[in-house]
């Protein structure tokens, strides 16, 4: 009777162990909106906390960069070696609850050969052959299944620091919304804009699938040193706050659009890291009128159409900020970032690059 018992309990938790390993592969991969993952999330904060012990520090900014282009490829093998774990153990209970295997150790040894597909250790009954044949076909699944998904989310990947890499070769580094908007001027198309807030808004729409899903990609780099998916998203939310209140231009509700698509990606992301969502208090205002102002002045220096109400055009642009620079900011010290104040100091950011046929400058498509 208590041999009975044993076994269907070990039975139950094995089949357990199994159903957690199915969730966290299909939510990692197929999920299409956040949802929580004990396995995949405990296993990068270890990841994370162990690889944060051999950083350099916060100034050798380029040292930084290399080694944290590591963590991502490490937290996902990490993450692989996991569920493969899950998978020996869960079917190791099913060889002892079924009786196929005696003992624990045995009952490993068997699992791992099956799940690996090795067969050198196959259970001599028939219904312990018959697990070991579907252990075998769920480990040859799982390994072709990872591997045709991680070249999709590295071309998903390249195609994120392409937009990353387009906006810092025309504004420098750090990115700014004054530099970004200063190719705009007057003689550019009328769509330009709109053609910049459309490709910015598909651009957050995916950062936020992807990384809302798998909240640990904050911290991996772009494949160009010193480029960053948070310094970039700070430029075209501050460029879209602009735009809605201080340019005069016909492509207010596209900026707008971009701007609620980048809020709310900042917004899924930070709520899947667990960070705080605390907002600036009142009468805190992020930019001050005269440096405000002296964005406005290079804007107008080059070309671009300021409203002239400029002080009510600072309040709202103020206001706009407020609902996502403490987002920025949090997402900045999570991935070991520095944003760039706004305006930028010195002289003016490079104008953007704009080719022989005059076509308006945005991302790549």
């Amino acid at each position: 009777m208590v041999e009975a018992v044993y076994r269907i309990l070990v039975g139950a938790l094995s089949a357990a162990l199994l159903l957690a390993f199915f969730r966290s592969l299909i939510t990692m991969t197929l999920a299409a909106r956040h949802r929580s993952d004990p396995i995949r999330d405990a296993t990068a904060r270890l990841a994370w906390a162990l690889f944060r012990l051999s950083l350099p520090a916060r100034s050798d900014r380029d040292r930084l960069d290399d080694r944290l282009a590591w963590f991502w490829p490490i937290t996902v093998f990490a993450i692989m070696g996991v569920w493969y774990t899950i998978v020996i153990v869960a079917f190791a209970g099913f060889y002892v609850a079924s009786g196929a295997v005696e003992g624990w150790v045995n009952a490993l040894v068997a699992s791992g050969s099956a799940v690996g597909t090795l067969g050198f250790d196959t259970p001599a009954y028939v219904h312990g052959r018959f697990i070991a044949i579907v252990e075998g076909g769920m480990g040859l699944f799982v390994m072709v299944y990872v591997l045709t998904f991680l070249p999709r989310y590295r071309r998903d990947s390249e195609e994120r620091s392409a937009h990353v890499a387009w906006l810092y070769a025309r504004t420098g580094s750090p990115p700014s919304a004054a530099a970004l908007l200063e190719g705009f001027s007057r003689e550019e198309r009328p769509e330009a804009l709109t053609s910049l807030w459309t490709a910015w808004e598909g651009w957050f729409r995916d950062l936020d699938l992807t990384h809302s899903s798998n909240p640990s990609l904050i911290t991996t780099r772009s494949f160009h040193a010193g480029e960053y998916s948070v310094g970039a998203s700070a430029a075209v939310l501050h460029a879209a706050a602009l735009a809605r209140t201080a340019i005069e231009a016909s492509s207010t509700g596209a900026a707008r659009v971009c701007w609620q698509a980048g809020v709310s990606a900042l917004a899924d992301i930070s709520s899947s890291l667990g960070l705080e969502s605390a907002t600036p208090g009142p009468g805190e205002p992020s930019v001050e009128l005269a440096a405000f102002e002296a964005g406005l002045d290079r804007l107008a220096a080059a070309g671009m159409p300021i409203r002239a109400e400029r002080e009510a055009a600072w309040r709202g642009f103020v206001a706009l900020r407020a609902e996502y620079e403490h987002l920025l900011r949090g997402l900045a010290r999570e991935s070991l970032v520095e944003l760039g104040p706004w305006p930028p100091p010195g002289a003016p950011a490079r104008r953007a690059v704009r080719s022989p046929t005059r076509e308006a400058p945005c991302p790549p498509t």
